[in-house]
């Protein structure tokens, strides 16, 4: 007969196993290196495409080729043979290896010994060193390779990583952008951020030593706040399909940071600042909006943060009056609990008699008589004002808004050539909004601009956006080149590049910044309207004086031989 436990006692024995297995799991947990940061390139055959469509927008059909002959240059003649041009590269770095950060490489391959052999004059000779591959690339560190289901895994040698599919940190970069960094600086170990600090006390001492002190204040106290940190991305992405070039910068903040409530509630403003129409009904040169909610803690910063940018104006008695007044504005508008503003440039309607272009500010404030009120005891005082500059107040009605002006006197200065013998500002003041005009018609924009006032507009998506049109932009510095410069053969040209810009359905450079949860995007776009009239202006004004000549259109991806002497153009 056996000898049975009584049931206690294997009640026990199983809950002490099933404890040593879960500490045994948890120890191995603690021990597996933490991902802290992932480097994604997009294919090679997805790049050398983006570069085709790149070359055809700045005037260089043949970039993608141009590129590729280094390869071929450095692999005499073998190029990348064997690699597999259809799945993206990559670079995990963890937390393996202590204070210092270990680095994987992920090289997709169709044939690792041909892709080997292709890039061995760059590289050196393959050596085996207990059964594993492994390169000295010339003043390069000793590499070992690896071969995983189709990846060549590039690695300090003694450093393997447990990744079973390289795609899953990979793929969901490369699927939005052609070259992507992601960092986990939360996850970074104390010890690390210790080295890291190490590091930047040593660079500090060797730019003292070499009489270029630094002040590394700022990025002490960054490495310090780095554990508030989940996620900061950096993505470059070339969409030929949608046909732009956009950057986005995302962070992301931990739950338990504290600066993360702060964005609970940054998104919940609404943009009620229209931009007005146009004199010839295109784009603006230059249009914006901001809105956001600002919690009460956050409107000394922000008033802070404006008296700073503001410090330069008070120097002069002349822009001293305007800043003084764009800080009432900004404490009007502060008083509403958010900031809701907007901007628009128009250039259309400028020339040679009225310069100036058209700009119009306008801003959602909670009590627009005591604003009022404030401004008239600022700038009502004898000697609130210098002499060039004269205040009006209570000038007129337009609607529901008073209006009072400011007139600043240019007559003899080197402004005056510029922006015409006087400026004239127009503050005009409803009960909750409030307008600055400059430039054009002024009554004309004023009426338009109270005819939505308070409506939400639809398309300024939170919490801010700048679009820029360069074809106006470029279309301005050619008629003010004409005027003023007009024995420069430039301007002739700039003319030129202007004009065919007009025609392109758009020349836009954006910039946005949407909140998400717990964070911000970033992003700066050029669509290719835009590029091809940076690429054709950089490229006029690179030609000597004496040969610049009218633009040539390009045909888009059809090399084509240009006359030797005329400056390259935009693609039709």
């Amino acid at each position: 007969m056996l000898f049975r436990l009584p049931s206690s006692v294997r009640c026990h024995a199983a809950i002490a196993g099933m404890l040593a297995v879960v500490c045994s799991a948890a120890v191995r947990a603690a021990d597996k290196p933490e991902v802290i940061a992932v480097v994604a390139v997009d294919p090679y055959a997805d790049l050398r495409s983006q570069l085709t469509w790149v070359g055809e927008q700045v005037g260089n059909p043949t970039l993608a080729g141009f590129a590729e002959s280094f390869i071929l240059l450095a692999t005499q003649g073998k190029g990348l043979a064997g690699l597999d041009v259809k799945r993206p590269v990559g670079i995990v770095i963890t937390t393996a290896g202590g204070p210092l950060p270990t680095a994987h490489a992920f090289v997709p391959v169709k044939d690792l010994d041909k892709l080997l052999g292709a890039i061995q004059g760059m590289t050196g000779p393959v050596d085996e060193v207990d059964g594993k591959r492994r390169i000295s690339p010339p003043g390069g560190m000793p590499l070992e390779i690896a071969e995983q289901d189709g990846w060549a895994i590039l690695s300090q040698p003694g450093s393997p990583l447990e990744l079973a599919d390289p795609l899953t940190v990979i793929g969901p970069l490369s699927k939005d952008y052609s070259v992507a960094i992601e960092l986990f600086p939360s996850r970074m170990p104390q010890d690390m951020r210790e080295r890291l600090k190490a590091l930047l006390d040593e660079a500090a001492r060797n730019a003292a030593a070499q009489g270029q002190p630094m002040d590394d204040a700022a990025l002490r106290a960054g490495i310090e706040r780095l554990e508030d940190v989940e996620t900061l991305l950096f993505g470059l992405a070339i969409d030929t399909e949608q046909d732009d070039v956009h950057l986005d910068i995302t962070s992301v903040l931990e739950p338990t940071a504290a600066a993360a409530a702060a964005f609970q509630d940054a998104g919940k403003a609404t943009s009620t600042i229209a931009s007005p129409a146009t004199t010839d009904g295109k784009q603006a040169a230059a249009r914006g909006h901001y809105a956001v909610t600002v919690p009460t803690e956050g409107r000394a910063a922000v008033r802070a943060g404006l008296d700073q940018a503001l410090e330069q104006a008070d120097d002069d008695a002349t822009t001293r009056v305007i800043a003084n007044l764009v800080r009432d504005l900004a404490a009007a508008m502060l008083d509403t609990g958010s900031i809701d503003a907007g901007f628009t440039v128009d250039t259309s309607a400028a020339d040679a008699e009225s310069p100036l272009p058209s700009v119009t500010v306008g801003m959602k404030v909670k009590d627009g008589a005591a604003l009022q009120a404030k401004v008239k005891e600022r700038l009502g005082k004898a000697d609130a004002v210098p002499p060039q500059v004269k205040v009006a107040f209570d000038t007129g009605k337009e609607g529901a808004a008073t209006l009072h002006e400011i007139t600043v006197d240019l007559a003899g200065t080197p402004a005056a050539e510029r922006l015409g013998k006087s400026v004239k500002l127009t503050l005009a003041v409803t009960p909750d909004h409030a307008y600055l005009l400059a430039g054009g018609d002024q009554k004309q924009r004023l009426a338009a601009a109270l005819a939505t006032a308070g409506k939400p507009v639809a398309e300024a998506v939170p919490f801010a956006g700048v679009d820029l049109s360069l074809a106006a932009l470029v279309g301005y510095a050619a008629k003010m080149m004409k005027a003023f410069q007009p024995d420069d053969p430039q301007g002739e040209a700039l003319g030129e590049v202007a004009t065919q810009a007009a025609e392109k359905k758009s020349t836009q450079v954006r910039f946005s910044a949407k909140p998400i949860d717990r964070g911000v995007t970033l992003r700066f776009s050029a669509d290719a309207g835009a590029l091809q009239t940076v690429a054709a202006s950089t490229a006029m004004q690179q030609q000597p004086a004496a040969r610049v000549r009218p633009a040539v259109p390009l045909r888009p991806a059809q090399p084509r031989v240009q006359e030797q002497k005329a400056p390259p153009a935009l693609a039709p």
